[in-house]
């Protein structure tokens, strides 16, 4: 269970709260324990998880990369569309987050054709 103010889980109905500024929770530590808790979730419940994004001010791509990005690579952006639903971002987060996730891609790609 990820103790952050920031960060809420709301257990009964799969959603994921984000609150406050992204500089209070974007450490790498954190993002990855998140990820490893919303792995949990998904494989306890069955059920798809919603990542509501309406109290978070994100200023800049790492949290995206460290917590989407990462995730899309990991379990493939099928999968990913699949189990998460992204709730109340601006037009400025979706942007964030489309462009992170595209480069996240394109960098994964790129490192398995190397192979």
């Amino acid at each position: 269970m990820i103790s952050n103010p920031n960060v809420t889980f709301d257990y009964v109905n799969n959603i994921i709260y984000f609150k406050s500024k992204e500089s209070d929770i974007d450490t790498s530590k954190l993002c990855e324990e998140i990820k490893t808790e919303l792995i949990v979730i998904y494989k306890e419940s069955g059920k798809s998880i919603t990542l509501d994004f309406k109290d978070l001010i994100i200023e800049s791509s790492f949290y995206v990369d460290e917590l989407i990005g990462k995730l899309v690579v990991e379990l493939g952006f099928y999968s990913f569309n699949n189990i998460f639903k992204l709730k109340n971002m601006n037009t400025s987060v979706q942007s964030i987050v489309q462009r992170t996730v595209a480069l996240r891609m394109i960098e994964s790609f790129d490192s398995n054709q190397e192979k």
